[in-house]
């Protein structure tokens, strides 16, 4: 056997024989070495089966020899979880020194790393998914049957064999602590960094350029990649959109999501059954036609019943299919392109620019939202638009600021469009002394027309009454009212929809008549004062 007490590198040479627990190993030749190992092509001594001889460095930190022992384990929890997609642990040092395991071997020149497939450009789209798939299946158990996280997931780890069209992932002596409790704000936030960090790759190999795993845009993912972007198939995009959201509340909430979501777009890519290619025209047939009556109701005057629905999980499974339908020439190029023309008539059409904003505000694309909504707006003249129009502003002015006060926002709306006052007030006054609003001038429009209203109503009951006084505070409030509208870009269309329209005229109308009440109780009060006057001077 090898001595290697004074060898803190482990560099082991030609012939050097390590003795395992399940039979004794020689080393063939030096394979390549990380911080934590160094790695060598070995042969068992009795059947001569070639394996990767994985060898701790003596000089190792604790934690690397704590990572280094783990590592086995993870990987043999991972084979036990029934994911192939991990290195086969084979065997483990017998005795002290050195520590190593013996793994099955993976050839780089069966299994080359991903980096080094990108030297020969992107991988098909199809064949990407499949990767994916694999993938993600070792992330879902890793996450739910190990509970841990990839801390070190790098792309060069995932190695891909084209022909077998098989994965193996390599290095895992770097993975978060096991067993953590699911529900843990940490490990929920590791998770789907794991998720954003693979879903980062899957755009790498399949564009041939880099997106941010911190999350980015459809239109940054677009733009980087150009006609690759372009030629992935709509659901491709789709679910690349989702998994590199911005927002990691909007992205997949589990490899297991992301998973399906995977498989299913591969399913539409990939072989179709016979039945298949009878059930998805029928059921894109059934999409198409729910969302055009879904469609013509957002085009009403008050858009946003249809938009409260799931309608727009419907519309992007229609515009999934119809790609995979056009991809298996399941139609003539006439009857595609008469498919074509109605889905994207409610996508892109010209009346359509509510229900394009919509979708563009759904995935925190707050500018494109207003920049569609605001035409719409002016030129509909419809209150309850202005509003959404407010808060896509709000959100383009806050960022990231925005999405914690989003959904108070929207109940304010609506509140405001069901008339519920009072309501409205109570959350953006909450929000106001939280100062979690800022200073934005959109959500101060929303406070404007809020307090507008409700003084008016407090007005219209004070100037019912009989006292002068009352008149004077009523008075106080429509002046309020008419300053409001400093804030409120349609004030006009609120005055018309109020009847405030001559709220000036009627200010002045009130101001005269409180004037003139007050001038006669002021001659009435000097006529008494000049007749007790008169009758004093009698007495």
């Amino acid at each position: 056997m090898t001595d290697l007490t004074q060898n803190s590198s482990v560099h082991l040479q030609p012939g050097a024989e390590l003795q395992g627990e399940n039979g004794a190993y020689v080393v063939e030749h030096y394979l390549g070495e990380g911080v934590t190992a160094v790695v060598y092509l070995a042969r068992n001594k009795v059947t001569s089966e070639k394996a990767a001889l994985k060898v701790l460095r003596l000089d190792a930190s604790e934690i690397s020899v704590r990572n280094f022992s783990e590592e086995g384990l993870i990987l043999g929890s991972l084979r036990l979880e029934g994911t192939k997609a991990v290195p086969l642990k084979l065997d483990q040092q017998k005795g002290s020194l050195p520590n190593f395991m013996v793994l099955e071997l993976v050839d780089g020149k069966e299994f080359p790393s991903l980096d080094e497939l990108e030297d020969n450009g992107v991988l098909p789209e199809l064949e990407g998914l499949e990767l994916a798939e694999q993938a993600l299946e070792v992330l879902d158990r890793l996450h739910t049957g190990l509970r841990r996280t990839y801390t070190d997931m790098q792309f060069k780890n995932f190695c891909w064999n084209r022909e077998r069209r098989q994965l193996k992932v390599m290095d895992w002596n770097h993975v978060s602590a096991g067993y953590r409790d699911p529900d843990d704000a940490e490990f929920i936030a590791l998770r789907r960094q794991d998720l954003a960090r693979f879903a980062s790759y899957i755009y790498r190999y399949l564009t041939g350029k880099l997106a941010r795993d911190q999350g980015t845009t459809a239109r940054a993912l677009e733009k980087r990649a150009g006609d690759r972007w372009s030629a992935l198939s709509a659901g491709t995009r789709q679910l690349l959109t989702q998994a590199l959201h911005p927002n990691p509340a909007r992205r997949y909430a589990s490899a297991k999501d992301f998973l399906l979501a995977v498989k299913e777009q591969h399913g539409l890519l990939g072989e179709w059954s016979d039945d298949l290619f009878h059930e998805y025209p029928e059921r894109f047939k059934r999409l198409l036609q729910e969302a055009e009556v879904e469609w013509k109701r957002d085009l009403s005057p008050d858009p946003t019943q249809a938009l409260e629905k799931a309608k727009w999980l419907a519309l992007d499974e229609a515009e999934r299919l119809l790609d995979a339908l056009a991809r298996h020439d399941v139609w003539d190029r006439e009857t595609l392109n008469r498919y074509q023309a109605r889905l994207q008539k409610i996508l892109e059409g010209e009346t359509a620019t509510w229900v394009v904003g919509r979708r563009h505000y759904n995935v925190q694309q707050y500018a494109e939202a207003a920049n569609s909504w605001e035409p719409e707006a002016k030129a509909r003249g419809h209150i309850h638009l202005w509003r959404w129009l407010m808060l896509a502003r709000a959100g383009a002015e806050m960022g990231q600021q925005f999405e914690p006060i989003r959904p108070g926002l929207e109940s304010v709306i609506a509140a405001m469009k069901g008339e519920r006052w009072d309501e409205a007030r109570d959350v953006l006054e909450a929000l106001h002394s939280t100062g979690l609003a800022g200073n934005s001038a959109s959500i101060q429009t929303l406070r404007a027309e809020t307090n507008a209203v409700l003084k008016a109503q407090t007005a219209a009951v004070k100037e019912s009454s009989q006292r002068v006084e009352d008149w004077q505070a009523a008075l106080d409030d429509w002046r309020e009212v008419e300053a409001q509208g400093a804030y409120i870009p349609y004030w006009d269309l609120l005055k018309e929809e109020r009847d405030w329209a001559k709220l000036p005229d009627h200010i002045a109308e009130l101001d005269r008549k409180i004037r003139d009440r007050r001038a006669r109780l002021s001659d009435r009060k000097s006529l008494v004062e000049a007749l007790e006057n008169y009758l004093n001077g009698i007495d």
